[in-house]
């Protein structure tokens, strides 16, 4: 089994697009659909890659990021914001918030499972 995937999006349409494309690519993968559930996924879950959409309730993906690169030892997790906020300032600001990769709505599947290595 490859690397532990998280989905943050509140889009099932989405999430259940990336998960059965994830999984077909044997990567153990976990969802929420709000900034608040992916956080408490994320700690419980522990994975390697988090996919994270900036506009969610609750929470938004920016706090999430945030959170994460707070607690101890969280800077090895690779974070990836998958969103329709795709300007050059949504970009400056999510790799501020500690993004390492930025991927535009709507994607192809290559250039999400590119950004996944």
């Amino acid at each position: 089994m490859y690397s532990k995937i998280l989905i943050v999006d509140d889009d099932p349409n989405i999430v259940l697009a990336i998960k059965t494309l994830l999984k077909l690519h044997s990567y153990n993968v976990e969802s929420a659909s709000n900034g608040l559930e992916g956080y408490q996924k994320f700690l419980e879950f522990k994975p390697k890659i988090v996919l994270v959409d900036i506009m969610m309730p609750k929470l938004n993906g920016h706090e999430m990021v945030k959170k994460i690169r707070t607690k101890d030892h969280h800077f090895l997790t690779k974070i990836i914001y998958l969103t329709a906020k795709g300007m050059e300032q949504d970009k400056r600001e999510g790799y501020a918030k500690g993004a390492d990769d930025f991927i535009v709505k709507p994607f192809s599947n290559e250039d999400l499972l590119d950004a996944l290595t």
